[in-house]
């Protein structure tokens, strides 16, 4: 989000429970009236979100006609899937997406997606698949700012309710955790753990990516003293740290 804006695609994050925690009556379909949305892009990433992405993306297109893009894990995997069985559904960016997501909108004027890298699309009455990969390396990590909170609709209850539900799991603070961030610090991973979605082969098959990639240690430092000044008091780094990765933490 923050890309595009600096972009010059105005933009913002919506998250729709965090909406209807705040107003029971909220209602998707008006918050898209009111701001007269061109292009939606929805997360699918774990699968367990599916039908709710999947009816969110029904409703953009049907309350607002705009641009319907997915992405994430799932979405990555079973782009085919979702598009042949989901029409309001245009397009499903496979794997890491922030390039793609500003390229997409580039050519979204045009309609001219081929170039577009990660891109599953609608071309005429099939469905084609850019042959362009991209995956981010350090450079474009540590260009790219996660703490850029005035884009975050609703961001203090954000932060105050939909980050701290999982906390209890992790950690054994015995003071109340508030206002947690999961800081992003790197991507990708070198084990294989049978359990985990997000696993070297995982990363490989889905998103291309055949190694991982760390946040300079400056970078993460600077975005946490702007989220702290942001009302952030509590860090997650959300990143299984590798066997390489002790000194680097």
């Amino acid at each position: 989000c923050d890309l595009l804006d600096k972009n010059g695609f105005e933009s913002r994050v919506l998250n729709t429970g965090v909406e209807r925690e705040l107003n029971k009556k909220f209602s998707l379909e008006d918050y898209f009236r009111k701001y007269e949305v061109k292009v939606a892009a929805i997360e699918l990433h774990w699968y367990v979100h599916s039908c709710n992405a999947v009816e969110t993306a029904r409703l953009v297109k049907e309350s607002s006609g705009a641009k319907v893009v997915m992405g994430g894990y799932t979405a990555s995997f079973f782009d085919l899937e979702i598009m042949k069985s989901f029409s309001f559904v245009d397009a499903v960016i496979r794997g890491e997406g922030e390039i793609p997501v500003l390229e997409y909108m580039k050519a979204h004027s045009g309609e001219r997606y081929d170039e577009v890298p990660n891109l599953t699309y609608r071309h005429g009455d099939g469905i084609a698949r850019s042959g362009r990969r991209w995956v981010a390396d350090r450079e474009t990590l540590d260009c790219l700012n996660y703490s850029n909170l005035s884009l975050l609709e609703s961001r203090t209850k954000y932060l105050e309710t939909c980050m701290n539900a999982p906390c209890g799991s992790y950690t054994t603070i015995p003071k109340k955790v508030e206002k947690l961030f999961y800081l992003c610090t790197g991507r990708g991973c070198n084990a294989n753990c049978s359990y985990c979605g997000g696993s070297a082969y995982s990363a490989l098959t889905i998103t291309s990516r055949d190694s991982p990639s760390f946040r300079s240690e400056d970078k993460v430092v600077e975005e946490m003293k702007e989220l702290h000044d942001s009302g952030v008091t509590t860090f997650f780094f959300d990143y299984d740290p590798h066997p390489m990765s002790g000194e680097y933490y």
